[in-house]
């Protein structure tokens, strides 16, 4: 819809409003030269139904005219459509309303009597413009296209990779049945759950309005309750609290999270109470200032032994908890044995989240 030596694509529309018959049908030949559609009003009132019905690229408009003035009616028009191209035509002792007609937000305006040339370069300068918002228009909804594309691309792979975790998943949990020796077939348990946790996170961000983050405490009650039911835990005797606010994270932080929450509940569940004890296990997770999350994950049980130092121990599910919440979540870790078990981790969120 480019502008060629002045004169107007033909797929243009302009609507002309002028109470002067004599005025109208003067420009309306001109005007046809320049433009594919012209649509002709002898006052607001009917300009303003015309636009409503043919939505016109462009206005050229009178300001005095009976019934509806130009100004009224420009102001319409551009409550309807902001971006509405107007041109007022006024005479030199109209300046009261072109000033007026300024503030509603018109486009140009030409001093009758209306020279054609004149009236010729402003409609090429318009067309030129209204050109380049179709192009920005096109290239838009051809970016929106593109990260549409993207956006079903990336949740297809999330639900590849959730799938497969699944299958990793149930080949450890089928492998572990041939397993005689106990503690060979709770290290493979173990890894189940660890594979599970990740997949999940998968899970969410396929189900995700924004795949970039999840809604974290869902994820956190989702894992528990499968932790919970996995190790067959009767939940009369043992409680679960969890307060994760509305937070959401990205993948990176979420999975090496996940992993710690997963390897602390899981063992509590399986060290800290004795047979028909009852307890209760916590997650509170809390976002500070500056980007700072606190994770808090404890229990009611018997506590961990004094003697144990965490970072040294040879539980391997302690080992991972040191190593991500220090090495890949960069956070610190302080754990308390006043009442049971309890573990507070800091971190700020990893900068590196996943993108379209």
């Amino acid at each position: 819809m480019e502008a060629s030596g002045g004169e107007l694509h033909k797929e243009l529309t302009i609507l002309y409003v002028e109470d002067d018959a004599t005025a109208r049908k003067a420009l309306a030949r001109f005007l046809s030269k320049y433009a594919g559609e012209v649509f002709f009003a002898a006052d607001g009132m009917e300009g303003l139904q015309l636009y409503k019905r043919q939505r016109p690229e462009i206005v050229i408009t009178d300001i005095r005219m009976p019934v509806m003035d130009g100004l009224a009616m420009s102001k319409a028009i551009k409550e309807i459509n902001p971006d509405a191209y107007i041109i007022v035509t006024t005479s030199h002792n109209d300046i009261e309303f072109l000033m007026s007609a300024i503030d509603v937000g018109i486009d140009k305006y030409i001093v009758k009597p209306v020279r054609l040339e004149t009236l010729k370069k402003m409609l090429a300068i318009c067309a030129d413009t209204i050109y380049r918002q179709r192009q920005i228009i096109k290239l838009n909804e051809a970016l929106m296209a593109s990260l549409n594309e993207k956006e079903v691309l990336l949740r297809e792979i999330h639900h590849r990779v959730k799938n497969n975790m699944q299958v990793i998943s149930s080949l450890l949990r089928l492998q572990a049945r041939y397993v005689k020796d106990n503690k060979l077939s709770a290290m493979f348990k173990d890894s189940e759950y660890r594979i599970r946790s990740m997949a999940l996170i998968h899970e969410k961000l396929y189900n995700s309005k924004d795949l970039s983050r999840i809604d974290f405490g869902d994820y956190v009650k989702n894992l528990c309750s499968g932790l919970f039911s996995s190790y067959g835990v009767n939940k009369k005797d043992i409680k679960f609290d969890i307060d994760t606010a509305e937070i959401s994270m990205g993948i990176d932080t979420a999975i090496p999270c996940g992993l710690v929450i997963n390897e602390l509940i899981s063992n509590s569940l399986k060290y800290a109470f004795r047979k028909g004890q009852k307890g209760e296990i916590s997650v509170r997770l809390r976002e500070m200032e500056g980007n700072v999350y606190e994770l808090i994950v404890g229990d009611t049980g018997i506590g961990l032994d004094k003697n144990i130092d965490f970072r040294m121990t040879e539980s391997l599910g302690l080992q991972l908890v040191s190593s991500i919440a220090e090495s890949q979540l960069h956070g610190k870790i302080i754990l308390d044995r006043t009442k049971g078990t309890v573990f507070k981790i800091t971190f700020d969120e990893l900068k590196y989240a996943t993108r379209i």
